[in-house]
């Protein structure tokens, strides 16, 4: 009996000892892929830190301020064409496989732009030829559609792999190293800028050849990831739900199907919406300022835009390592939802009452921090117990639509309402758009909040019928 008793303890024992070992596996391969994840991301991010200020500039230096207003309404057309594009390609490969496409794609054209805009003929003063005006708008493209075509598609992949659990965790510290590369990105670029006096024929060409690298890196490590994770620990809450059947469903107009026959998503798209009319009305006033103060100089613009970009990467760094973490435990997602629309209210109505350029740099700057630290891993959040259909090719649509019809409203009013009124009368006539679009915003952000909560609740899926 003694024999039998001690026999069952030893089987006991070598039970416990093979749960506990294949629990830290568990917990060793979900590390290192939010590691490869974290690592990942804050090379697409720093990248985004060098090319974002590059976008403005170079645009003003080969075509003018006065046409941002347009390039902003040309690229209504730019973000659909890029949602069909990356249907067909989620139809044609793997998801995993379509991200590191898109990555090795940009990386080659920004070394292409690195080569062309290193011609002196093109920086000529005065020169504003056909070739340097076609040049300026299809660079003015090329990366207005970075954040869609990178950033948004990557935390597609993110959120595949992803479940709500590991979420609240693992987002806050995916974005703070996201934060990490594009603070160091950013600090770099400024430091060249204001030490080294490089021409704009070298450092242009210098800071692209540098975003091309970071991509090519950012290719490689995705492709470690899916070499040295199993596949077992790269299923997320969706793929776990869905049958085999539910999430082929092959289209290229699936996903804005699915995108308009849920409300859900729609409440997303109006949360992109109202950010994005609110930072174009109030970045193109800094934009107008700036180049006004900078007499059209092109090395003085993209310096201040440099450290414009550097100082709001610093307070984004902070917001996510610090805030967003002690927030997602506190309090439960519609309220964390809520907190973005809730400032860009307050900072609107401040910007109402007095403008300099030192105020509307700061209140950008805030929006974009708290966009960028907070706001952009909560939303994300929010794809989690979406089919793989909305995943991917919905949230491509919902970034494209938010995105492209929020900056051709704020464009319209940029190019018709600014010119033929007074400054006291655009800015009632803006900062009543944007607070009205924000307490909107508001709104669906409790709204998709709670239908988050009651999905996951449930342990149910949106969209798996759609």
């Amino acid at each position: 009996m003694n024999k039998m008793a001690h026999r069952m303890a030893l089987n006991n024992d070598l039970h416990n000892n093979n749960d506990h070992i294949i629990s830290s596996q568990y917990a060793s391969y979900e590390h290192k892929k939010a590691l490869f994840l974290a690592v990942t991301l804050g090379i697409i991010i720093g990248t985004y830190s060098i090319l974002r200020p590059l976008k403005s500039a170079v645009f003003m230096g080969l075509v003018g301020v006065s046409s941002i207003p347009k390039a902003k309404l040309a690229m209504m057309f730019f973000g659909p064409a890029f949602a069909l594009f990356y249907s067909r390609l989620i139809d044609t490969f793997k998801r995993h496989t379509s991200t590191q496409i898109i990555l090795g794609g940009y990386s080659v054209i920004l070394a292409v732009f690195a080569i062309l805009l290193s011609s002196p003929a093109v920086w000529e003063p005065g020169a504003h030829t056909t070739t340097a005006h076609i040049l300026g708008w299809c660079f003015y493209g090329f990366l207005d559609i970075y954040s869609l075509a990178i950033v948004s598609t990557f935390w597609a992949l993110i959120n595949s792999l992803s479940s709500p659990k590991s979420a609240t965790s693992e987002y806050s510290y995916i974005n703070s190293a996201s934060r990490i590369g594009g603070v160091c990105t950013a600090a770099i670029v400024y430091w060249i800028s204001c030490t080294q006096n490089l021409p704009t024929t070298t450092a242009i060409p210098l800071f692209l050849g540098m975003s091309s690298i970071l991509l090519f890196m950012a290719l490689i490590a995705t492709k470690l990831m899916y070499r040295h994770i199993p596949r077992s620990h790269l299923i997320g809450y969706a793929a776990q739900h869905e049958t085999k059947r539910q999430a082929q469903r092959p289209g290229l107009i699936s996903g804005l199907k699915s995108l308009l026959s849920q409300p859900y998503l729609m409440g997303i798209v109006v949360g992109i919406y109202s950010f994005e009319f609110i930072a174009t009305f109030v970045d193109y006033q800094m934009h107008s300022i700036i180049n006004e103060q900078a007499a059209g100089n092109i090395a003085i613009i993209h310096k201040y835009l440099m450290g414009y970009t550097c100082g709001f990467q610093i307070l984004s760094l902070i917001i996510a390592f610090i805030g967003a973490p002690m927030l997602l435990k506190r309090f439960n997602l519609s309220v964390c939802l809520a907190i973005g629309p809730a400032v860009a209210i307050i900072l609107i109505l401040g910007l109402s009452v007095y403008k300099s350029l030192i105020v509307v740099t700061g209140v950008m700057m805030i929006l974009r921090a708290l966009n960028y630290g907070f706001n952009v891993p909560v939303r994300e959040m929010l794809y989690i117990p979406c089919s793989q259909t909305i995943q991917f090719k919905s949230k491509a649509w919902n970034e494209s639509f938010g995105r492209t019809t929020s900056e051709t409203s704020g464009s319209l009013f940029n190019n018709y309402v600014i010119p033929h009124y007074s400054a006291s009368t655009c800015n009632i006539i803006g900062s009543t758009i944007a607070i009205s679009l924000a307490t909107l915003w508001l709104i669906c952000a409790i709204a998709t909040g709670r239908k988050y909560k009651k999905t996951v609740d449930n342990d149910e899926i949106i969209g798996s019928d759609s």
